[in-house]
């Protein structure tokens, strides 16, 4: 099953990916770049194509705030 938890993080101003929380198994012995790009590419999908609407959460409490305040303004 592929699944990713907090693998795009926000970090000192800039979206960093965690190679480490990929948890896909086509991606075992993939570089970090590699891993980087699937990363982005499945999230800009995920956030382009919603017809209705989307939902965004994170694991992450930085990340979290970074959404939160995103929304509110």
């Amino acid at each position: 099953m592929a699944s990713s938890s907090a693998a795009l993080l926000w970090r000192d101003d800039r979206w960093i990916t965690d190679p480490t929380s990929n948890r896909d198994d086509a991606l075992d012995g993939a570089t970090a770049a590699d891993v980087d790009r699937w990363v982005r590419r499945t999230y800009r999908v995920l956030h382009t194509r919603a017809t209705v609407g989307t939902v965004l959460y994170s694991t992450d409490a930085e990340t979290r705030v970074l959404l939160h305040d995103l929304i509110a303004t």
